[in-house]
């Protein structure tokens, strides 16, 4: 959560009006974070994944909207390492 607070803090800083759904972790959340931004009106979104994604929290949302997404990746090492991962 501190990666995403400095992330937020960040566009903020450019002068942007950033709608923070906080954390979508559930098909639930996923249809909530929809609605919320489907008011919003958004125009990009920002998508930080931490370690994963699954399609189930991830689609409900950008699958709704024609806007560009931008997928950040924040991890103290280039890649993930998938034999350990696994």
């Amino acid at each position: 959560m501190g990666y995403h607070k400095m992330i937020c803090r960040q566009l903020e800083e450019f002068g942007t009006e950033v709608v923070n759904a906080g954390m979508v972790d559930s098909p639930d959340s996923a249809r909530a974070t929809s609605d919320l931004f489907k008011t919003s009106n958004i125009e990009i979104i920002f998508l930080f994944t931490s370690t994963y994604a699954l399609s189930s929290t991830v689609l409900p949302v950008v699958q709704r909207f024609n806007v560009l997404v931008v997928i950040l990746n924040l991890q103290l090492v280039p890649a993930i390492d998938y034999e350990k991962f696994n």
